[in-house]
């Protein structure tokens, strides 16, 4: 079975068209653009007889629905390794702020994050508790692209991988030092009786990059 089991996997690596089946996906939700507009297009378009379906959520209600088997494979951020998952690579959580934003020294640090389940939202508000930064939640929302919105626009101070900042966003924020962030790890679980889940894993492993 299992010599069986290999020669299929095989073929599919070299023929990855003949892949069938159902597939569900799970991505943190800050990743989805990013995935929708440069890998899952040409996934897709070349596994035609694959059924995929993602779910965009946070990592923690990820992990959540594949030890429910709700999930054949998802990529998941944690702060630390995680038992039964596989090591896609790190990522550094920084501070960010619009060039435009001002800081009020009289006033508390307005922040924006998303809902429990993020995994920087806890390391950041311990972080700024420990350092005794006064702050004010400006906005607490379950989408990772109106946290980053607002952001941009100059309305708070929130987090994105340092990969990722760009543009408008600053990592210096003007009139006040922040606390330096952990690293943390970008984590795949993977269905091992799911052949087309093994397969994804095997592309994701080598083409995977956040931004």
């Amino acid at each position: 079975m299992e010599s069986a089991l290999s020669h299929d996997r095989l073929v599919e690596s070299l023929s990855p068209q003949m892949l069938t089946g159902k597939l569900r996906l799970g991505i943190p939700d800050s990743y989805a653009a990013h995935f929708m507009a440069e890998f899952l297009p040409r996934f897709a378009a070349d596994r035609p007889l694959l059924e995929l379906t993602v779910e965009a959520r946070s990592s923690e209600e990820l992990q959540s629905l594949f030890s429910r088997g709700q999930l054949d494979i998802t990529i998941a951020v944690v702060p630390k390794a995680m038992p039964h998952g596989e090591l896609l690579g790190k990522t550094h959580p920084v501070w960010v702020a619009a060039r435009t934003f001002k800081f009020n020294p009289d006033a508390p640090l307005p922040i924006a994050v998303q809902l429990q389940g993020c995994p920087y939202r806890d390391t950041a508000l311990n972080a700024l508790k420990k350092a005794k930064i006064p702050h004010r939640m400006l906005l607490e929302s379950a989408s990772s692209p109106a946290v980053e919105a607002c952001i941009a626009n100059g309305l708070a101070v929130g987090l994105i991988e340092h990969d990722r900042v760009s543009g408008n966003l600053t990592s210096h924020v003007a009139g006040i030092v922040l606390p330096d962030l952990p690293p943390h790890l970008i984590t795949i679980l993977t269905d091992d009786s799911n052949r087309a889940a093994l397969h994804l894993r095997d592309v994701l492993k080598s083409t995977f990059r956040i931004g």
